[in-house]
């Protein structure tokens, strides 16, 4: 800060001093004149009213936080959407020196610390006695945000299942995150993080699914499909083939006989793709068209695929590599259907916002 104020104070007095076309100050004034303009210099800096400076002051702080993969996402995604505000309201009014930015950064801090695992019995203790002020903390500066009750509600729930975990010495799942856990103790057995960059306002809805020893995933909004290779005692996790084109926004892939099928329901003229699980290739690709989005997830069951959109108009697909091919199109007039159609017992179960329906042959 003491270079940055030398700096501009040196600038300023350099100004000052050039020929000017108007008289000359004299030198009491002239001093003066530099002077203050030291002064507004080192107010400037310390009470950073331009928001761009207090963006980088702020990301200074914050972003070491953020992109600490040890951290849970919900707490990232938490520090990044929300206690970000609260930092930039106390650095642009008090400046980052002020009691209230040093509060709202203890205070990040302090969330930080608490859940992560505490090993020892003292750093249960101090987790117990921090709790109290820590949750009065959040809800205070929360207050500033207008924050809506239900995300509050979700935030400060999923938090205490992550104080749980940090003082059982367990990693809790996190929305986002992709977490293989040991079928008993829940415990952390290995993690891969399959995006880098930063992305806000963002979501996954496709759900996991496996096959051909592999681990298939979607990026957010259609950003693409991934396969990933498992660790194992000699080779880390990895990203096997990626699948870029007609990926879904919502309808998790569906593996099925030893092929896997791609519902891009809302884009790219609403297709299905077959593709090879262990490569990626592309075996045929074709348009269900629609009125509506196809938002719901593909099943499949005695040889084919079953496909339903929001305006209620099913589509059977044959399942296999050998080509696209559509076997029964049919409608059910009930809107905004947004359940994937269900398969147990060799029945079909079609859920909508009023009704259940059981489907079932003769």
């Amino acid at each position: 800060m003491t270079n940055a104020v030398t700096g501009l104070a040196a600038a300023g007095a350099t100004r000052s001093f050039q020929p000017q076309s108007s008289p000359a100050l004299a030198p009491d004034a002239a001093g003066k004149a530099a002077g203050r303009r030291a002064l507004d210099a080192l107010e400037a800096v310390e009470h950073p009213s331009d928001p761009q400076m207090a963006a980088e002051i702020i990301s200074r702080h914050l972003d070491p936080y953020t992109r600490d993969t040890t951290l849970p996402l919900h707490v990232v995604g938490f520090l990044d959407r929300r206690w970000r505000s609260v930092l930039t309201r106390a650095c642009v009014e008090e400046g980052d020196q002020g009691s209230r930015w040093r509060w709202a950064l203890d205070t990040t801090e302090m969330l930080c610390w608490s859940v992560q695992p505490k090993r020892d019995q003292a750093a249960k203790q101090r987790l117990f006695a921090l709790l109290p002020e820590l949750l009065q903390r959040l809800h205070a500066g929360l207050e500033t945000l207008s924050m809506h009750r239900v995300e509050e509600d979700a935030f400060f729930s999923e938090l205490s299942k992550l104080h749980v975990a940090a003082f059982l010495l367990r990693k809790m799942f996190s929305s986002g995150e992709r977490l293989h856990f040991g079928a008993r103790y829940q415990a952390l057995n290995w993690r891969f993080e399959y995006w880098h960059d930063k992305v806000r306002d963002s979501r996954v809805i496709p759900s996991l699914v496996s096959g051909s020893g592999l681990v298939f995933g979607a990026r957010h909004k259609g950003k693409g499909i991934f396969a990933l290779q498992p660790p194992t005692p000699t080779d880390p996790a990895r990203i096997v083939w990626e699948f870029d084109t007609a990926a879904p926004d919502c309808s998790t892939p569906c593996f099925y006989q030893g092929r896997l099928y791609v519902l891009d329901g809302i884009r790219h003229g609403k297709v299905v793709t077959c593709l090879d699980p262990k490569t990626g290739r592309q075996f045929w690709q074709g348009t269900i068209g629609g009125r509506g989005p196809w938002r719901a997830s593909l099943t499949a069951a005695d040889g084919k695929l079953y496909c339903i959109n929001e305006t209620g108009e099913i589509v059977v697909l044959r399942a296999g590599d050998e080509r696209f091919e559509i076997l029964f199109e049919t409608k059910i007039d009930e809107p905004r259907i947004q359940s994937s159609i269900a398969i147990a017992n060799g029945r079909l179960y079609i859920r909508t916002a009023e009704n259940l329906y059981c489907i079932m042959k003769d």
